[in-house]
Protein backbone atom coordinates (compact mmCIF):
# COMPACT_ATOMS: atom_id res chain seq x y z
CA UNK A 1 0.00 0.00 0.00
CA UNK A 2 1.35 3.41 -0.90
CA UNK A 3 1.33 6.38 1.42
CA UNK A 4 -1.52 8.81 0.88
CA UNK A 5 -2.07 12.32 2.10
CA UNK A 6 -5.47 12.90 3.65
CA UNK A 7 -7.23 16.21 3.01
CA UNK A 8 -9.69 17.30 5.68
CA UNK A 9 -12.50 19.77 5.47
CA UNK A 10 -13.02 19.88 9.23
CA UNK A 11 -10.31 21.59 11.25
CA UNK A 12 -9.74 22.73 14.80
CA UNK A 13 -7.75 25.78 15.79
CA UNK A 14 -4.90 25.29 18.25
CA UNK A 15 -2.80 28.37 19.05
CA UNK A 16 -3.90 30.09 15.80
CA UNK A 17 -2.92 27.04 13.73
CA UNK A 18 -5.45 24.97 11.78
CA UNK A 19 -5.20 21.31 12.78
CA UNK A 20 -7.14 18.59 10.94
CA UNK A 21 -9.80 16.78 12.94
CA UNK A 22 -9.22 13.11 12.17
CA UNK A 23 -11.88 10.45 12.62
CA UNK A 24 -11.92 6.70 11.94
CA UNK A 25 -14.12 7.42 8.91
CA UNK A 26 -11.43 9.77 7.55
CA UNK A 27 -8.84 7.01 7.85
CA UNK A 28 -11.14 4.40 6.28
CA UNK A 29 -12.11 6.75 3.47
CA UNK A 30 -8.45 7.51 2.75
CA UNK A 31 -7.68 3.85 2.12
CA UNK A 32 -7.86 2.74 -1.49
CA UNK A 33 -11.10 0.99 -2.48
CA UNK A 34 -9.27 -2.34 -2.91
CA UNK A 35 -8.68 -2.36 0.85
CA UNK A 36 -12.33 -3.36 1.30
CA UNK A 37 -12.77 -6.04 -1.35
CA UNK A 38 -14.61 -9.19 -0.20
CA UNK A 39 -11.83 -11.45 -1.50
CA UNK A 40 -9.58 -10.10 1.27
CA UNK A 41 -11.59 -12.25 3.64
CA UNK A 42 -10.68 -15.51 1.90
CA UNK A 43 -7.35 -15.77 3.72
CA UNK A 44 -5.32 -15.49 0.55
CA UNK A 45 -2.44 -13.08 0.73
CA UNK A 46 -2.62 -12.76 4.52
CA UNK A 47 0.94 -12.20 5.68
CA UNK A 48 1.42 -13.61 9.16
CA UNK A 49 4.46 -15.10 10.85
CA UNK A 50 3.74 -17.20 13.90
CA UNK A 51 5.79 -19.55 16.05
CA UNK A 52 2.58 -21.23 17.19
CA UNK A 53 2.20 -24.64 15.55
CA UNK A 54 -0.45 -24.87 12.85
CA UNK A 55 -1.98 -28.24 13.66
CA UNK A 56 -5.09 -27.35 11.72
CA UNK A 57 -7.10 -27.70 14.91
CA UNK A 58 -9.70 -25.07 15.53
CA UNK A 59 -8.70 -24.63 19.19
CA UNK A 60 -5.11 -23.71 18.20
CA UNK A 61 -6.34 -21.22 15.60
CA UNK A 62 -8.68 -19.63 18.13
CA UNK A 63 -5.77 -19.32 20.55
CA UNK A 64 -3.68 -17.62 17.83
CA UNK A 65 -6.51 -15.27 16.86
CA UNK A 66 -7.17 -14.25 20.47
CA UNK A 67 -3.48 -13.63 21.14
CA UNK A 68 -3.30 -11.28 18.14
CA UNK A 69 -6.69 -9.60 18.40
CA UNK A 70 -6.77 -9.22 22.17
CA UNK A 71 -3.18 -8.47 23.14
CA UNK A 72 -3.50 -7.35 26.74
CA UNK A 73 -0.61 -4.94 27.17
CA UNK A 74 1.61 -2.69 25.12
CA UNK A 75 5.30 -3.54 25.27
CA UNK A 76 5.90 0.19 25.81
CA UNK A 77 4.04 -0.07 29.14
CA UNK A 78 6.52 -2.69 30.37
CA UNK A 79 9.75 -0.64 30.45
CA UNK A 80 12.12 -2.20 32.96
CA UNK A 81 9.91 -5.24 33.47
CA UNK A 82 10.73 -8.82 32.59
CA UNK A 83 8.34 -11.02 30.62
CA UNK A 84 8.44 -14.68 29.63
CA UNK A 85 7.77 -15.44 25.96
CA UNK A 86 6.99 -18.81 24.38
CA UNK A 87 5.54 -17.64 21.05
CA UNK A 88 5.59 -14.66 18.76
CA UNK A 89 3.35 -13.44 15.96
CA UNK A 90 4.28 -10.74 13.45
CA UNK A 91 1.90 -9.26 10.89
CA UNK A 92 1.61 -6.14 8.74
CA UNK A 93 -0.69 -3.33 9.72
CA UNK A 94 -1.40 0.21 8.54
CA UNK A 95 -1.42 3.20 10.86
CA UNK A 96 -2.09 6.90 10.45
CA UNK A 97 1.03 8.99 11.12
CA UNK A 98 -0.28 11.77 13.35
CA UNK A 99 2.50 14.17 12.34
CA UNK A 100 2.23 13.79 8.56
CA UNK A 101 -1.39 12.55 8.21
CA UNK A 102 -0.06 9.80 5.93
CA UNK A 103 -0.79 6.10 6.19
CA UNK A 104 2.28 4.07 7.18
CA UNK A 105 2.81 0.36 6.68
CA UNK A 106 4.21 -1.16 9.86
CA UNK A 107 4.91 -4.55 11.37
CA UNK A 108 3.08 -5.41 14.57
CA UNK A 109 4.69 -7.93 16.90
CA UNK A 110 2.71 -9.86 19.50
CA UNK A 111 4.68 -11.67 22.20
CA UNK A 112 2.83 -14.55 23.88
CA UNK A 113 3.54 -15.85 27.37
CA UNK A 114 3.20 -19.41 28.71
CA UNK A 115 -0.31 -18.81 30.08
CA UNK A 116 -1.57 -17.16 26.87
CA UNK A 117 -0.95 -13.58 28.02
CA UNK A 118 0.06 -11.37 25.11
CA UNK A 119 1.93 -8.10 24.61
CA UNK A 120 1.96 -6.06 21.41
CA UNK A 121 4.18 -3.44 19.79
CA UNK A 122 4.65 -1.65 16.49
CA UNK A 123 7.98 -0.20 17.59
CA UNK A 124 10.72 -0.71 15.03
CA UNK A 125 13.09 -1.45 17.92
CA UNK A 126 10.93 -4.36 19.10
CA UNK A 127 10.56 -5.65 15.53
CA UNK A 128 14.33 -5.52 15.00
CA UNK A 129 15.00 -7.13 18.39
CA UNK A 130 12.70 -10.04 17.58
CA UNK A 131 14.30 -10.47 14.15
CA UNK A 132 17.72 -10.75 15.82
CA UNK A 133 16.40 -13.11 18.49
CA UNK A 134 14.89 -15.37 15.80
CA UNK A 135 18.15 -15.27 13.80
CA UNK A 136 20.42 -16.00 16.77
CA UNK A 137 18.34 -18.06 19.24
CA UNK A 138 16.01 -19.65 16.69
CA UNK A 139 12.60 -18.82 15.33
CA UNK A 140 10.67 -20.63 18.07
CA UNK A 141 8.50 -21.92 19.44
CA UNK A 142 10.26 -21.49 22.76
CA UNK A 143 7.92 -23.57 24.92
CA UNK A 144 10.69 -25.92 26.10
CA UNK A 145 13.08 -23.04 26.85
CA UNK A 146 11.03 -19.84 27.22
CA UNK A 147 12.66 -16.52 26.41
CA UNK A 148 13.00 -14.24 29.41
CA UNK A 149 13.00 -10.70 28.06
CA UNK A 150 13.55 -7.33 29.70
CA UNK A 151 11.95 -4.33 27.94
CA UNK A 152 14.21 -1.29 27.62
CA UNK A 153 13.56 2.20 26.31
CA UNK A 154 16.25 3.78 24.16
CA UNK A 155 16.45 7.41 23.09
CA UNK A 156 17.65 7.77 19.51
CA UNK A 157 20.10 10.39 18.25
CA UNK A 158 17.16 12.15 16.58
CA UNK A 159 15.54 12.61 19.98
CA UNK A 160 12.87 9.95 19.49
CA UNK A 161 12.32 6.95 21.70
CA UNK A 162 12.28 3.33 20.70
CA UNK A 163 12.32 0.06 22.57
CA UNK A 164 14.79 -2.77 22.74
CA UNK A 165 14.41 -6.26 24.10
CA UNK A 166 17.21 -7.63 26.25
CA UNK A 167 17.42 -11.41 26.57
CA UNK A 168 17.86 -12.35 30.22
CA UNK A 169 17.55 -16.08 29.75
Amino acid sequence: MTKQTINYSDTDTVENTLVPTISRDDVRDALPAEAFKPEHFTGQGQALFSTMPDTGKRAERIKLYNAVANAEKKVSDLIGETITVVHMVAHPTTMLDEQTSELRDLTRVVLIGPKGESYHSMSNGVVQSMKRICDIVGAGPWEDEPLVIKVKQINTQAGNRTFNLELIG
